[in-house]
């Protein structure tokens, strides 16, 4: 992939082996864009087979119908982005499943999130886990830096505990994709701070937005 016309940014040539849980519609997009701003080694995981429905929201052919998501992104990410470094895993994420530095929940349930952000948690080596958070018209992102584990933790909660949605008015192309770039903006400003050495950059603990006022919060 030509990089060119961004390889003077601190964050262009610093790579991470970056986890992704979740292949649907965050990480279908969030996937191509890691690899088009990065040489990123990526893994990541879905079992779910893509379905008519998915094609409205998520980055996906009309003829990957039946496909792995995982398989998916893996085979869109090789199409467009032709030196990228990307391992799909079709299966569910797990207490045992593979822990990286940097890892990103792009799951739709809180249950999945919890397993991955403990695993993280685990790490050592931590560095950030990113947690995202989708509507079909508002978005919420959590980074986390080793250090903000409890502050972070307050923000969980069980998946009864959420609110439900209208079912047809769960998923957007445009705010996937919004999220997902959104997504690359903070890795990439924790990259260049690391690069840097120094905190250049602005990485926010939570992001939010609201579509349909045009309404953006962010916490520091």
């Amino acid at each position: 992939m030509n990089r060119d016309r961004f390889k003077s940014a601190p964050w262009a040539n610093v790579s991470r082996d970056i986890t992704i849980g979740g292949a649907g519609g965050i990480s279908s997009w969030l996937a191509l864009l890691l690899a088009r701003s990065n040489q990123h080694e990526i893994i990541i995981y879905d079992f779910d087979l893509i379905e008519a429905h998915n094609l409205g929201g998520q980055f996906f052919k009309n003829s990957q119908r039946g496909t792995t998501k995982a398989k998916a992104v893996c085979d869109n990410v090789n199409e467009y982005c032709n030196d990228s470094v990307i391992y799909p895993y079709e299966e569910r994420y797990e207490e045992d499943s593979i822990i990286s530095n940097i890892m990103i929940a792009g799951f739709d349930n809180m249950l999945a999130r919890r397993i991955m952000y403990n695993r993280w948690k685990s790490n050592s080596g931590r560095e950030l886990f990113i947690d995202p958070r989708l509507a079909a018209e508002m978005y919420q992102i959590y980074f986390v830096q080793k250090g903000q584990e409890e502050r972070y933790e307050a923000t969980l909660f069980t998946d009864d505990q959420a609110p439900d949605e209208v079912c047809t008015l769960k998923a957007t192309s445009h705010f996937a994709a919004m999220i997902a770039g959104k997504i690359v903006q903070g890795l990439n400003a924790y990259l260049a701070n690391q690069a840097l050495d120094d905190k250049i950059y602005t990485l926010p603990f939570f992001v939010s937005e609201v579509g349909s006022l045009f309404n953006v919060t962010v916490e520091l």
